[in-house]
């Protein structure tokens, strides 16, 4: 990824008690504030560290205001520091009429406004102005064998609407999860239920749940990898992950039958012409003179090293096993004593080896030094796998996975394809980042060991 990839978004920064917005005076009218926050990263997350590091507030977002395409998208966020003083960095408090009509667009601000007002009707749970002191006292309600103080430390990974992954830090040491899905979408609560009842030792334990908000609560288990990156750290990462998986293979039939989705290199194979039809029709969309289209040699190249990598892998009857499809670094706790895994949003039956690839890749990102760590990290999960393969498919697999693990990512589902989705110019444009990523990977080309049949 390059450090120059950011996404763009104006903010409305709602005064709780008030209900008003922070704006900037500007040539006689009001405007929102603007900031920048890494591409391929949480944006709830980002959001919120970058307005603390740029005005030393707390805040939680409460929802992202999409608008039209020229639009920037509005992040709504509610302030949470009482005592902020936010003249002295230049703000000054409106009521929302007077933003001028260049910071925000009218369906935006018709969104907007519906949040600002006292009705809950047509919102989601947490795109309302004081969630957060009603989540504080439900988890103190539940728990009433514990003393619970919270503090100021709230830590915000996704959320917006019915959505939220949230922890929130106490006086007395222990931090509590708060994971929440749309009230129609009951799969993650049931899949996590699962998760933990068969593999204890790899995630936090349940607390409480809520069902009108779909969520549920989970002790603190520790300090995110993301958080608290080093080579250790990301050594015990890799090898809770390759135990866990391996622990996987036992329960795989139980798995889907309790609702978990198939999602091996079979499924991935069938679409490998349509997903680089998609990649010729992406490129042809492709506005920006500062990096090459891939050309349609280079997508035919691409085309067949996808085939052959599939081929390979199919050959190697990697055991299936658990995926978990947003393995990113703050989705791994590590205490000191043990690793856990959380956020089950997207959890898969399928190829264990691209969800390492997947984490290589944060990891990757997550450091400078992290390029001296990848190749003993793959020397470790290697080692955790051996005995459980043959060790030429453990090779081969190993092998290809890299280049599969990004179209993976990238087919997802695959519902986008016969979606509006595929048509979104910012969705367009992460296709071709990783087309291209995709390219490079493959060159020089995969050896054709394993024809198809």
């Amino acid at each position: 990824m390059s450090m120059t990839e950011h996404a763009e978004y104006r903010l409305a920064m709602i005064l709780p008690r008030f209900r008003q917005l922070l704006g900037i005076e500007s040539h006689s009218s009001i405007d929102l504030p603007i900031v920048n926050i890494p591409l391929w990263e949480r944006h709830a997350e980002q959001l919120t560290l970058q307005i603390d590091k740029q005005w030393n507030v707390k805040t939680i977002l409460l929802d992202i205001l999409t608008g039209s395409i020229t639009t920037l998208p509005c992040a709504v966020v509610e302030v949470l520091t009482a005592s902020w003083n936010y003249a002295y960095v230049g703000f000054s408090s409106v009521p929302l009429e007077e933003v001028s009509q260049r910071s925000i667009a009218d369906d935006q601000r018709c969104a907007l406004g519906a949040i600002l007002a006292t009705s809950k009707e047509g919102i989601g749970p947490f795109s309302r102005i004081g969630w957060v002191d009603e989540a504080k006292r439900w988890i103190r309600g539940s728990l009433p064998e514990r003393e619970i103080t919270f503090n100021e430390d709230i830590r915000q990974l996704n959320g917006s609407g019915p959505f939220v992954l949230v922890r929130f830090g106490t006086r007395q040491g222990t931090g509590y999860w708060l994971k929440a899905t749309d009230s129609k979408e009951t799969r993650e609560f049931h899949i996590t239920s699962v998760l933990a009842r068969y593999f204890p030792q790899f995630l936090p334990p349940i607390l409480a749940a809520r069902r009108d908000w779909n969520a549920w609560v989970t002790e603190d288990a520790g300090t995110s990898l993301r958080g608290n990156l080093s080579l250790r750290s990301a050594k015990q990462a890799v090898a809770a992950l390759a135990s866990l998986q391996i622990a996987s293979t036992q329960h795989t039939q139980r798995l889907v039958e309790a609702g978990f989705l198939l999602h091996d290199i079979q499924v991935l194979h069938s679409h490998i012409d349509e997903l680089v039809d998609y990649l010729a029709f992406a490129m042809q969309q492709q506005a920006s003179v500062q990096v090459e289209r891939l050309n349609r040699g280079q997508l035919q190249a691409l085309r067949g090293a996808l085939d052959d990598a599939c081929c390979q892998m199919r050959s190697c009857d990697v055991p299936p096993s658990l995926m978990h499809g947003d393995i990113n670094s703050g989705n791994i706790l590590l205490d000191g004593a043990r690793c856990t895994f959380i956020d089950w949003a997207e959890a898969w039956i399928g190829n264990p080896f691209l969800t390492f690839e997947h984490l290589i890749a944060h990891i990757s990102r997550g450091s400078e030094l992290a390029a001296d760590w990848i190749p003993s990290l793959r020397i470790l999960y290697r080692q955790q796998w051996s005995g459980w393969m043959a060790e030429s498919s453990l090779d081969t697999a190993l092998k290809v996975a890299p280049l599969l693990a990004v179209a993976s990512y990238l087919y997802g589902r695959g519902d986008w394809l016969r979606s509006p989705v595929r048509d979104d110019p910012g969705f367009q444009a992460q296709a071709r980042s990783l087309a291209r990523l995709m390219y490079r990977i493959s060159q020089p080309a995969i050896l054709k060991e394993t024809p198809c049949h």
